[in-house]
């Protein structure tokens, strides 16, 4: 499954990367149909993850789907330029990826450094929002990018130890 959830987040980095080079080319339309599909990658990776961590800790895998899911929601409409009030979809990310980065820390499935990664790339995308953080945004946006990658590959190579277990027939 952990590989399975890789390939959803590649796919969505990829599309989301050929978004941001269209839009910059000019192709508004196109790039605006690629952000809408990335938002629904996003929303298939928030339920993957949901169910991969489900068995760690229903309640907290349920929470983080939650702000994942409002995440997504916010994003588009932001981009439809209906967002309520400039609510930035970064925030529920934030609390995404600290949530995932907790249930990381807590279960045997991944490395707890991925987790550890995870929750310190959602306080600083927490800090990215804060007024006055201008100076520090490239750092911290490539502590998030950074943090997301690394644990996309770690799931794209390696998998989990759950992918490893073998259940008896």
């Amino acid at each position: 499954m952990a590989r399975k959830i890789g390939a959803v987040y590649l796919a969505y980095f990829v599309v989301v990367i050929l978004a941001t080079v269209i839009s910059g080319l000019g192709s508004h339309a196109a790039g605006d149909i690629l952000e809408f599909c990335s938002y629904g990658l996003y929303a298939l990776l928030v339920v993957a993850f949901y169910r991969f961590f489900e068995p760690v800790d229903r309640s907290l895998s349920f929470a983080a789907a939650v702000v994942g899911i409002l995440g997504c929601i916010i994003g588009v409409l932001g981009a439809l330029h209906r967002a309520p009030y400039n609510l930035s979809q970064l925030l529920f990310f934030a609390f995404f990826d600290m949530l995932i980065g907790w249930l990381i820390v807590k279960s045997t499935l991944l490395p707890r450094a991925f987790g550890i990664l995870m929750i310190v790339a959602g306080v600083g995308w927490l800090l990215y929002l804060a007024p006055g953080s201008v100076a520090l945004a490239p750092y911290i946006a490539a502590l998030g990018i950074v943090a997301e990658v690394a644990l996309m590959l770690r799931l794209l190579i390696a998998g989990s130890t759950y992918d490893r277990v073998q259940v008896p027939s």
